[in-house]
């Protein structure tokens, strides 16, 4: 972990596989893609713990990004063509939408829930 205001390292945390990072927007947690582990890893920022290990799919995890009221993070599954969306109040999968060839971009985008850069989101999910 990594000061914004210093720059310098403040903690070691380690998550296997490490791929991709995204906050909440209230800066309290972290999550984390492990690619080879196919999970994503929950932190606290404040304390710098790992608070949990979700586990996904044998699909090819590669990036995330955190919804902007911050209820849900949304992971690309590289290999199956889909997202899976995680619920950051339960740390459980609540959904999984399919998309077109091999999602790999995300971002958060404002006042909107979905988090797939277009082309690749062909079913919206359902709010």
């Amino acid at each position: 972990m990594v000061s914004a205001a210093t720059n310098p390292v403040i903690a070691d945390i380690s998550v296997s596989g490490a791929d991709a990072i995204a906050f909440t927007p209230d800066g309290k947690r972290a999550y984390v893609v492990g690619y080879g582990t196919h999970s994503v890893t929950g932190i606290d920022t404040a304390t710098r713990a790992v608070t949990t290990v979700i586990g996904l799919p044998d699909s090819g995890p590669g990036n995330l990004a955190v919804t902007p009221d911050g209820t849900a993070v949304f992971v690309t599954a590289y290999n199956s063509n889909t997202v899976q969306v995680i619920s950051t109040a339960t740390n459980t999968i609540t959904a999984t939408i399919n998309t077109g060839s091999r999602p790999r971009g995300m971002s958060n985008l404002p006042g909107r829930h979905e988090g797939v850069h277009p082309p690749c989101l062909q079913q919206t999910p359902s709010r």
